[in-house]
This record gives C-alpha cells, sequence and structure tokens, in this order.
C-alpha cells in the first residue's frame, strides 16, 4: 500500500533554532546549541530534507514529502520544523486526494518528445538523480549527442546523473544558467526543482519545457 510506506517513511524533526528571536520558546531544549541547518545531519540518508520555511506552508511541504516518499523509487524523506511554529495558527483547507500512478510512458508521449528534439534548434536537458538510479547514464549520453543537447545537472542532486567530464555537460542548474538564454526546449528529465529551496526557480523564458518523471 503506497499510503502506509509514506507514513513509513516520513520523519519530522524539530529544527535546531527557531525562527524567531522572540517567544517563549527562545532558547528552549537548548535549540541554540544544534549547529548549522537541522538538513544538513539526514540530507545523505533521505531521498529528501527540507526545512520549512513558514508556517503557513507546512501543508506544501507536506504534500510534497508525501509523493516524493510514495514515488519510485521509494524512499525516506525528512522534514525540518521549526519549533516556533509550536506557536502558530494556520487556515488549512484540504485539497483532493491525489492518486499518483507509476506506469511505463506512453508510446505516443515518447514519439511526440522525440519529434520536438529532432526538430529543436537549441535543446537543453536538465538531468535528475532519477536518471542514475536506472542506469540511464550511457542512454541519455547517447541522446545528448543525437540531438546536440547542453546537459544541466538539477539543483541538488545526491548521485552525479551526467559525467561532468562529458563536454555536453555545462554545469547545475540555477537561476539563472547562461545555458538556458538561448535554448528553445528544455527537458526536465527525472529532475526535482524544489530541491535548493533556498535559491529561486530557474527562469525557463519562452523556452517549451517538457518534464518527464
Amino acid at each position: 500500500d503506497p499510503c502506509r510506506r509514506c507514513w513509513e517513511a516520513l520523519f519530522p524533526s524539530a529544527s535546531g533554532k527557531p525562527r524567531r528571536g522572540e517567544g517563549r520558546l527562545q532558547g528552549c531544549l537548548g535549540a541554540e546549541n544544534v549547529p548549522r541547518a537541522i538538513t544538513e545531519a539526514t540530507q545523505q540518508y533521505t531521498k529528501w530534507s527540507a526545512e520549512i520555511p513558514r508556517a503557513e506552508r507546512l501543508p506544501e511541504f507536506l504534500e510534497r514529502a508525501f509523493q516524493i516518499a510514495s514515488t519510485p523509487p521509494y524512499g525516506p524523506v525528512h522534514l525540518g520544523i521549526p519549533m516556533d511554529f509550536l506557536e502558530e495558527e494556520i487556515e488549512f483547507t484540504p485539497g483532493p486526494v491525489t492518486e499518483y500512478l507509476h506506469e511505463a510512458l506512453d508510446p505516443d508521449a515518447v514519439e511526440r518528445l522525440a519529434q520536438i528534439l529532432r526538430t529543436a534548434a537549441s535543446p537543453v536537458i536538465v538531468v535528475g538523480t532519477e536518471v542514475a538510479r536506472y542506469g540511464a547514464i550511457a542512454a541519455l549520453e547517447r541522446l545528448s549527442d543525437l540531438v546536440d543537447a547542453s546537459v544541466l545537472g538539477e539543483i541538488k542532486g545526491a548521485d552525479l546523473a551526467f559525467p561532468n567530464t562529458n563536454p555536453r555537460y555545462v554545469g547545475k542548474l540555477t537561476a539563472s544558467s547562461p545555458a538556458l538564454e538561448g535554448a528553445d526546449v528544455v527537458v526536465l528529465l527525472g529532475a526535482e526543482l524544489t530541491e535548493g529551496l533556498a535559491m529561486p526557480l530557474p527562469d525557463f523564458g519562452d523556452s517549451l519545457v517538457v518534464q518527464v518523471t
């Protein structure tokens, strides 16, 4: 049961420092003595580790955590919850239940993507850790050569999903990656854009963006 697996894979914890310098929770539980970010200790062991920046974003982060945990390959996720959120109240209206189906790609969709890449003038592929986990690095190298694409690594990848010695590799994706400036097609191939929570999302401009997960 995917839902049961989600519950087993979600590990919440109190963040090392309160977000504000005021309130009853200031300095309690020795939180001020916890070094650096709470996610540093967990990111190497989890599929996704993040600290919730504001109390009103708690439902958003919980939904994202369950989605990531229930997407193959299944793995644990971690959420750092600042302690001063215990003093806050938020309004939240539950949305519809989302069911995630994990099936092979539709052949028609694959053919459509192939046609898009064949006709692209300056394609860019943003590669994520799923490519490495499914053993598709060599296939991606061949694809990038066939369509003459530049390749960017996702913002915070746990695995090296494309060789950085390959001349088509142009670095990590950032909010202003030069490779995106002239791109007419951007393919997000198993890439996770919410990993770099401290930076703004990339601006893809007028590029056609295709996401493959």
